[in-house]
């Protein structure tokens, strides 16, 4: 191997190893701006979650900021305010649901959907929800990108 492709070689893997830190502190702001919204909108504060837990206020507080967290902590947190942590893995078309939610099943849509619902004055689910009693009803099929692509009568 030329010295040139160990170098591309060495760049694509820094890119990737990049790529991964970015997507994982992704994960890690958006839950912990979750717990906090989770926690403020139950109506308590850091003290009396803690409390509730059985732990100090700042081991609380450590909870809610961005960090590498057990989730066995987060999942006791969540559980203590009526929450539960649903996770999904996806790789290309294929979406497993790790997490077990006998009522709901996640699903992967395309962004854009979210902001169909918002325009149709919906939250993300029952604008999905709707879509497909509406398909349903009306014996739709749609493509991967929702496109209606005939009836079938066996929707």
């Amino acid at each position: 191997m030329s010295d040139r492709h160990a170098v591309r070689d060495q760049r694509v893997t820094r890119s990737s190893e990049f790529e991964a830190a970015a997507r994982l502190t992704h994960v890690r702001l958006e839950l912990a701006l979750a717990m906090q919204t989770l926690r403020a909108s139950v109506g308590i504060t850091q003290k009396e979650l803690a409390d509730r837990l059985g732990v100090n206020q700042p081991a609380v507080a450590k909870l809610e900021r961005v960090g590498d967290h057990k989730l066995g902590s987060i999942v006791r947190y969540l559980g203590e305010l009526g929450a539960e942590l649903l996770v999904a893995v996806r790789q290309g078309d294929d979406v497993v649901q790790v997490s077990d939610d006998r009522e709901r099943l996640l699903v992967a849509v395309p962004r854009e959907v979210d902001d169909w619902a918002a325009a149709a004055g919906m939250d993300l689910d029952a604008f999905v929800l709707h879509a497909l009693c509406e398909a349903r009803a009306n014996a739709q099929r749609c493509d991967v990108q929702g496109v209606a692509v005939g009836s079938d009568s066996s929707v």
